[in-house]
């Protein structure tokens, strides 16, 4: 006979669902820079020094901030902190497409990595613990998928959008920002910890 699953039991598929959306923006919010990089070294001015920089910038802020943010998730909530980092690099996103100087384009991007750096260990923590065991591969294989779809919609939707729609570089982290703050506002009211 077929055991009826609990709500806790079923809980691991909305948790997987939200942290593949998670992974789908994180990754689509930092590649939407790739196809216009062009375009905004011409607007700017910059060397090729300085396009590679402002992803240097990111890069650098994201990986040095996610072993302390394991540790604080596992001391204020790791839900908690996942939203703060979604408010923190939504808000950069759309703070990128506002930028009038080289300078305002490193500190946003900088600060996006920031926020970016909150979701890496406390996700896999959240995801592990939440999920049964019966389930984890499968709940990890669709948690990890979204990376590559948030790939394939940041190259995709940035030239789409800038280019073909001819709405200008600008445009995409617009609107790209809201959907990035409301998946972490989800991810705070409908995961359960633990």
């Amino acid at each position: 006979t077929k055991t009826k699953q609990t709500p806790a039991e079923r809980h691991w598929v909305l948790t997987s669902l939200l942290f593949f959306l998670g992974w789908v923006f994180m990754y689509a919010d930092r590649t939407i820079l790739s196809p216009v990089q062009g375009v905004i070294r011409d607007e700017f001015m910059l060397t090729n020094a300085e396009v590679g920089l402002i992803s240097s910038v990111f890069f650098i802020i994201y990986t040095a901030v996610q072993i302390p943010s394991g540790l604080m998730g596992d001391k204020w909530g790791r839900t908690k902190l996942i939203c703060i980092g979604f408010l923190i690099f939504g808000c950069a996103t759309a703070l990128t497409g506002l930028v009038t100087t080289f300078a305002m384009l490193l500190a946003v991007r900088l600060l996006a990595g920031f926020g970016e750096g909150f979701y890496y260990g406390p996700q896999y923590a959240v995801s592990s613990d939440s999920t049964p065991a019966q389930y984890r591969t499968m709940s990890f294989a669709i948690i990890n998928s979204g990376q590559a779809a948030g790939i394939s919609l940041g190259l995709i939707g940035s030239s789409y959008i800038s280019f073909e729609l001819g709405l200008g570089w600008r445009t995409t982290f617009w609107l790209y920002a809201l959907p990035t703050i409301l998946i972490g506002l989800a991810i705070y009211f409908f995961i359960k910890e633990g």
